[in-house]
């Protein structure tokens, strides 16, 4: 059956190299998604395939089947990058090199080919398999789309697979769980020598970000803190008005992100309270963790990976799964091929895995319909 599996994604590897760069190449920032999810709907109706964008801009193809069970099959449409970002997306030897080719071009193409595949043999499941290209899984996105899609979910949930690009042999059952916001510092200003003493913005700023960095944070469980962007002020000899920065927290344990998030609040209240300084807090995101119950599903993947010499790592994460393994519902996320510089514009994917990647797909498929 391996065989037959790779041999069917080999047949597939040129195509979904071909739409990898297509989809690459349409810019899919949080929030501005229709454009990619019109083309990839274009691409089903290409195929004979039926798809519905739901209210949240959700791509959704089903594949009935006999029984009640739902077998769910995602792939995040957004990226990471702005829309004007020059999307120069290029192939050289066994590469594709650019932005957003890994996360999550290839996963959003890979998820076409099942379905081309499924139609190819005939496929007829026992369970409905649902295919779902979801918006809003990366920055300020906040998961909308996979929220959306499971508050609004009726049936039995047999499984959730989601589709990331990167790092084939993954099996995400861990989620890494975040909050993220930007802090905005407002204060009255005013000339930096006669003025000397109001407080600056900047000033302020800064030691706002001294005190969250001095937070205690956990090593077992992890957590981290980062700030990760800043700016604020006008010139070199005036005090400050405004200065504004983002931060994020993050920890595979609900408890432990509950107390940063305590610690966090608490030392924004003490300077919200300060003469001649006001804070204005907005929430970016709100990630939850948790950890899937369901070792079954796990093992399922991990056999299939032994079928096809792919070496399993269960690994910590925070992806689309976190929101239906915070419900209880049984989800992981996989991987298509091998990958380097995520979230950057030197980001690279390796072409040959993907044929691995995709016979893993077909494999899984029919192991989790029975």
């Amino acid at each position: 059956m391996q065989n037959q599996a790779l041999l069917q994604a080999e047949e597939q590897l040129k195509k979904v190299v071909d739409e990898t760069v297509e989809i690459a190449r349409i810019a899919s920032p949080p929030f501005k998604e229709a454009k990619r999810i019109r083309f990839l709907q274009q691409k089903l109706n290409s195929l004979g395939v039926y798809s519905d964008i739901d209210d949240e801009g959700n791509l959704v193809s089903k594949l009935p089947g006999k029984s009640s069970g739902q077998i769910v099959f995602s792939a995040h449409a957004d990226t990471v990058f702005a829309e004007d970002t020059a999307l120069k997306i290029q192939k050289k030897n066994n590469s594709l090199y650019g932005p957003g080719v890994a996360d999550n071009s290839v996963g959003l193409a890979s998820l076409i080919a099942l379905i081309r595949h499924l139609k190819q043999i005939n496929y007829r499941p026992r369970n409905t398999l649902v295919f779902l290209f979801n918006v809003g899984e990366e920055e300020t996105g906040n998961l909308r789309g996979i929220r959306h899609f499971f508050d609004n979910f009726k049936g039995e949930l047999f499984a959730h697979i989601c589709i990331e690009g990167h790092n084939l042999g993954r099996i995400t059952h861990q989620m890494v769980g975040s909050h993220r916001a930007s802090v905005k510092v407002i204060t009255e200003g005013g000339h930096s020598w006669r003025d000397f003493g109001k407080p600056s913005a900047v000033h302020v700023a800064a030691q706002i970000i001294n005190h969250l960095l001095h937070i205690p944070l956990t090593q077992n469980p992890r957590s981290t803190i980062n700030v990760g962007s800043i700016k604020g002020g006008t010139t070199v000899n005036a005090i400050a008005e405004e200065a504004e920065f983002t931060f994020e927290i993050r920890s595979a344990d609900s408890n432990v992100l509950s107390t940063l998030k305590k610690q966090m609040y608490s030392i924004l209240d003490k300077f919200m309270r300060e003469k001649g300084v006001n804070l204005q807090v907005t929430l970016l995101g709100d990630r939850p963790s948790g950890s899937l119950k369901d070792t079954e599903l796990v093992n399922i993947v991990k056999s299939v990976h032994e079928q096809l010499g792919i070496k399993s790592l269960e690994d910590l994460g925070s992806t689309d799964s976190n929101y239906p393994v915070s419900l209880g519902l049984p989800s992981l996320t996989i991987g298509i091929t091998m990958a380097e510089n995520t979230h950057s514009m030197k980001e690279s994917l390796e072409i040959q895995p993907i044929r691995q990647g995709l016979a893993q797909l077909f494999l899984l498929c029919q192991a989790l319909d029975i």
